[in-house]
């Protein structure tokens, strides 16, 4: 994969630091595995399918289309992107690796959320073309895991 440097965007482009969403967590910082914090979880997932901001399509390959915000359109848009399929997601993926402040990231979601290494992004419609930021949010790999058996358990 080539290599590609890409300037900060100006402030309003929606590729700067992303918003913070705070789970109910114990003291050790682990996520609380409670009827109430599934209750969230069904909620952002309501709030981020019912109330959709100004949104953008970038084409990928095999005819599939990332969703992202407006915010970061004018900034992703600058990269070649394509459907990354596995036995069961297609995910957007640069033909680039990109760097912003000196980071590199190759994934669309992670280019928009920017998590700590040790960190995962989680689709919360489990859509993985829709990489609007209403439905991503960054997990340790265990949070993700206990999430995904949550979610197996209820369907």
């Amino acid at each position: 994969m080539a290599r590609k440097e890409a300037g900060r965007p100006p402030d309003g482009t929606g590729a700067g630091p992303t918003q913070t969403r705070e789970l109910p967590r114990t003291r050790d910082g682990r996520l609380h595995d409670t009827p109430e914090t599934a209750l969230i979880r069904a909620q952002r997932t309501k709030l981020a399918v019912s109330h959709p901001a100004a949104t953008r399509e970038i084409p990928l390959t095999k005819g599939l289309v990332a969703i992202v915000d407006e915010a970061d359109y004018d900034f992703l848009s600058q990269f070649k992107w394509f459907a990354l399929q596995t036995a069961k997601h297609a995910y957007a993926v640069c033909t680039t690796v990109i760097f912003v402040e000196g980071e590199p990231y190759a994934q669309m979601h992670r280019a928009i959320v920017r998590p700590r290494q040790d960190q995962v992004v989680h689709h919360i419609n489990r859509d993985t073309l829709d990489n609007r930021r209403a439905n991503l949010v960054a997990l340790t790999p265990h949070e993700h895991l206990t999430l995904h058996a949550q979610l197996e358990a209820q369907s």
